[in-house]
């Protein structure tokens, strides 16, 4: 984290997505829906529906 980041007093820093797993995680559900969307199938997480 940034040093002047670590400065400020309004707020904390989000980096709930910034381990290994999570970024793993959404890495395969990435994979996951281009290869059904190429096959036809539906996604999984969809947000704008």
């Amino acid at each position: 984290m940034l040093d002047s980041f670590k400065k400020l007093d309004n707020g904390i820093p989000h980096i709930g997505n910034a381990s290994f797993e999570a970024r793993n995680a959404m890495a395969e559900i990435v994979a996951t829906n281009t290869i059904n969307v190429l096959n036809n199938k539906p996604i999984k997480y969809v947000i704008n529906r």
